[in-house]
């Protein structure tokens, strides 16, 4: 029987924290790694970036570190909401998502959908886009569902 996500796509995991420069230093230091280029969301017109259905302007700052088959994602939120300013709460550092990389968006967005788990967050960057169902109840995490056009 084939799921609709491969566990074998699994691409990241995304902890959100209120200092990405701070958390990014202590990563890089218990991995013994130099600390990775920190970026930002691409601006609106190409991330067309949504938080529950609304247009959010969101330029989240955010750092990889890469581990192997996937990366570690750091997050930072700005004052636009977002899923990553809302789980964030008033916390230092919090954990947000696993990431996979699917073949059929469309198809996921469906399954996910008829589990009653609409979308929380979407947002597009040069080569794809991301969408997180609210799956947090149901399976104890987000799902990052990550598609990239061959």
């Amino acid at each position: 029987m084939a799921g609709i996500i491969n566990p074998a796509t699994c691409c990241q995991v995304c902890i959100v924290a209120k200092d990405l420069d701070k958390t990014a230093a202590m990563y890089a230091e218990v991995f013994g790694v130099e600390l990775p280029p920190v970026y930002s969301v691409p601006e609106e017109e190409i991330a067309q970036t949504k938080f529950r259905g609304i247009a959010s302007g969101t330029r989240a700052r955010l750092t990889n570190f890469n581990m192997g088959q996937m990366v570690l994602e750091i997050m930072e939120p700005d004052e636009f909401d977002s899923s990553w300013k809302e789980a964030l709460g008033d916390k230092e550092v919090v954990f947000h998502h696993v990431g996979f990389m699917v073949d059929d968006l469309d198809k996921a967005v469906k399954f996910f959908d008829e589990k009653g788990c609409p979308i929380r967050h979407h947002g597009k960057y040069p080569g794809g886009e991301y969408l997180l169902p609210e799956t947090a109840e149901q399976y104890g995490f987000l799902f990052n569902l990550k598609y990239e056009p061959k």
